[in-house]
């Protein structure tokens, strides 16, 4: 297997990018970078300094996804200034290990179910003042999946 090749956002790329330490952008899509502990294997997203299981300080980070399965979701209609309403959060499965709190996007939001597969993307959140701020979320490829993805993670 080929390694990816990584591409980093510069000053010039609008819009600013939440996280960008977070998430890798290579030739096959981005991919979540996550703490995986050396001494238990446990997982943790954003990466912790810490192993939240065994307390090990030897974290290292590792690519997850870029699939996974929305576990369960909620359309946020009063939300913190300055994000425009309504926006849908969810969580996800990204691997069996591995549960992430993101925004969910579909082409119909009434579209989105529990269990769906969902493929990580990097989109613009929208601000009310017109603005938008990019970041990860997850996109809904198949309403009717419903088995939970086994997920990928990357040494």
């Amino acid at each position: 297997m080929n390694n990816p090749q990584r591409t980093t956002a510069t000053a010039s790329d609008a819009p600013e990018v939440i996280s960008p330490d977070d998430v890798a952008v290579t030739s096959d899509g981005p991919r979540l970078l996550v703490g995986r502990c050396r001494d238990c294997g446990a997982l943790s997203f954003p990466a912790a300094a810490v192993c939240h299981k065994c307390w090990s300080h030897f974290i290292d980070r590792v690519e997850a996804g870029p699939q996974g399965t929305l576990y369960s979701y909620s359309t946020v209609h009063i939300g913190p200034k300055p994000w425009r309403t309504p926006y849908v959060l969810g969580y996800v499965d990204v691997t069996p290990q591995l549960r992430v709190l993101t925004h969910i996007q579909a082409a119909d939001a009434g579209a989105i179910r529990i269990g769906s597969t969902v493929q990580l993307t990097r989109s613009d959140v929208q601000l009310e003042d017109g603005r938008a701020i990019s970041t990860f979320v997850f996109s809904v490829l198949d309403i009717n999946q419903v088995q939970p993805s086994e997920g990928a993670v990357h040494a």
